[in-house]
């Protein structure tokens, strides 16, 4: 993560030389300081702890734990997502502008024309997949306001938007808010934004400074201990993925393939369940689950023994309506969203969606486990 301080260690050094002979030399009116010693420095982000001031140049930061690298905000998008360069001097300078009278901030940078560009969340509708999204964005105007949030040590804003009962409905009003952060996860570089209740799965951002920090000498080597077994110590987690289009080719699966099983790795396992028509393949991309099946598609996740579940994803492509995907026991459709689960299995329910929302087309599957 990019949390962190950093401590300096200056020595100053005065030499004062006796002439040699002589009378008594005067002594000047300035002690005379040898320049103070330089090694090797580097510049690194140092995330902040408390709520950021104005007058400070801040980096948005976030750094990507699948692929070891620092994700800086370079002031442009693609599509819905900032864009970042692993180069801190790429990263854009943001400042932050107090509401009055609150503790809610917005934040801006300047962009080639001197302009404000203040940085937010907002509401929006993804026609491709027929619902309602949040989309990070950048304009002259504020999109939305942050405020410090000292339980995650990082900047959150709190949008209006659909309730997950309205999500659906192009027509409807705001009846709900959603407080959101920064950041990314999975394998993307990319900025996005996500609901607090997936950030111990994700990777949080936030504003750092970036700071001088002198290089430490190399240390004598030491023995490395004996790597811990899984299921000692602290757990690390695992993600195991694929798309349906490479099952697709490995498998063989057509439009009259159903009720698949399949496995994402050694741990992860897979089945297709439901009527006659879930788990049919079409255009070497997608399978279908039917929730017009009898009984309606579902698909279950195990791992094997001794490892525990942390997220899963289930990727979708949409057919103009699409019925909904609910984790067993819940009624929040989690199509293309980082879900967090538990235990050692998942039931995933296909559900109608009005008259036309029938079925349900995947296109990946990722999944996130642990080792007890």
């Amino acid at each position: 993560t990019y949390n962190g301080t950093v401590q300096f260690k200056n020595a100053w050094i005065v030499a004062h030389a006796p002439a040699a002979g002589g009378e008594t030399p005067e002594q000047p009116d300035t002690p005379v300081v040898p320049d103070e010693p330089v090694g090797e420095t580097e510049i690194v982000p140092v995330a902040i702890t408390a709520k950021p001031v104005e007058n400070q140049a801040y980096k948005l930061y976030v750094y990507q734990t699948s692929k070891a690298q620092d994700c800086y905000f370079t002031g442009t998008m693609s599509g819905f997502y900032f864009n970042t360069s692993a180069v801190y001097t790429e990263g854009v300078d943001l400042y932050v502008e107090y509401i009055a009278d609150s503790e809610s901030f917005n934040v801006y940078f300047l962009d080639a024309n001197n302009t404000k560009q203040y940085i937010g969340v907002q509401e929006g509708w993804n026609s491709s997949k027929s619902n309602w999204t949040f989309n990070i964005v950048f304009n002259t105007n504020p999109p939305s306001s942050f405020v410090w949030s000292e339980e995650y040590k990082t900047i959150v804003t709190t949008v209006p938007c659909r309730s997950s009962a309205n999500n659906k409905d192009q027509n409807a009003a705001q009846d709900s808010t959603e407080t959101l952060y920064l950041g990314n996860y999975g394998t993307y570089t990319t900025f996005s934004t996500s609901k607090l209740s997936y950030a111990s799965t994700s990777n949080v951002g936030g504003l750092v400074v970036m700071t001088e920090k002198a290089v430490d000498a190399p240390e004598t080597p030491v023995e490395p201990e004996t790597p811990a077994e899984p299921g000692e110590g602290e757990a690390t987690t695992v993600t195991a993925s694929k798309t349906i289009a490479d099952l697709i080719a490995s498998e063989g699966w057509t439009n009259t393939t159903t009720k698949q099983e399949f496995a994402l790795d050694d741990v992860v396992s897979v089945k297709v369940n439901g009527g006659n028509n879930s788990g049919k393949a079409y255009e070497g991309t997608h399978i279908r689950i039917y929730a017009t099946d009898t009984p309606a598609g579902t698909l279950t996740i195990t791992l094997a023994e001794g490892y525990e579940l942390v997220s899963i994803k289930i990727s979708t492509v949409s057919a103009g309506t699409d019925a909904f995907l609910y984790v067993d026991g819940s009624s929040e459709d989690i199509k293309d969203t980082v879900t967090l689960v538990s235990g050692s299995s998942v039931l995933i329910n296909s559900v109608k969606n009005g008259s036309n929302g029938k079925q349900v087309r995947v296109t990946a599957i990722e999944v996130v486990y642990k080792a007890i």
